[in-house]
């Protein structure tokens, strides 16, 4: 019998560790040292592995998908150190109200029910708009909105304003989040062909993908 991660369960290994992010329950956890043993065994595809204790705990169910951990290029540049002008004035007051949006969405429906909008919102596009100039304006206006929301300490909310916005643009973008450990902390931003659209690249080059959208 084949296994893989439960619904909403994804995992990175940040150094030797193994971090876990339950969208549903809206945490991060690591395991205990022997339970993390049984479950790299099983990540690198050792057919050998006990998976019982896996089981028992929540972490696997029966299937076939093979174990994966969350894939997201790095980033080689951000959006918001290209050259622009001021963002356009028609694109804030979308900016203000997706980001409104988002915000009460979490509150009130919670991360899982938020990101799973997104998805199909992203799922809905047929084909890619035109990337130059459309993107980097986008990014700006919620750049700039961000000053007047008080948003800049709030990653999850900005980040899935904009990669909705984008993605009702006509855009596919890749909504990111990012964990690193000593101490633990969780970050989220955008990116699109390689760009980061919400932060810089110093910014996010300490953190290792866990979930990309």
């Amino acid at each position: 019998m084949t296994h893989q991660l439960r619904e909403g369960l994804s995992y990175c290994f940040v150094g030797d560790r193994a971090v876990f992010l339950d969208l549903p329950g809206d945490r991060y956890f690591c395991l205990g040292a022997d339970l993390e043993d049984r479950f790299r065994t099983w990540a690198v595809g050792d057919a050998g592995g006990d998976v019982d204790a896996l089981t028992r705990h929540g972490l696997l169910v029966s299937g076939s998908t093979p174990p994966a951990c969350a894939r997201a290029a790095a980033p080689t540049a951000s959006l918001l150190e290209i050259e622009h002008d001021r963002p356009r004035a028609s694109l804030l007051p979308v900016a203000l109200l997706q980001f409104a949006v988002t915000s009460a969405s979490l509150r009130l429906a919670g991360l899982a029910a938020t990101v799973a909008r997104f998805r199909r919102r992203k799922e809905r596009v047929r084909a890619s708009a035109a990337y130059e100039g459309l993107a980097g304006a986008i990014a700006h206006a919620h750049e700039a909105t961000a000053l007047l929301t008080a948003s800049h300490d709030k990653c999850l909310a900005r980040s899935i304003a904009v990669a909705s916005h984008m993605a009702g643009r006509g855009l596919t973008p890749i909504l990111v989040l990012g964990v690193r450990l000593r101490p633990f902390h969780a970050h989220c931003w955008v990116q699109l062909d390689g760009r980061i659209a919400n932060d810089r690249i110093e910014n996010v080059r300490t953190f290792t993908p866990i979930l990309a959208i």
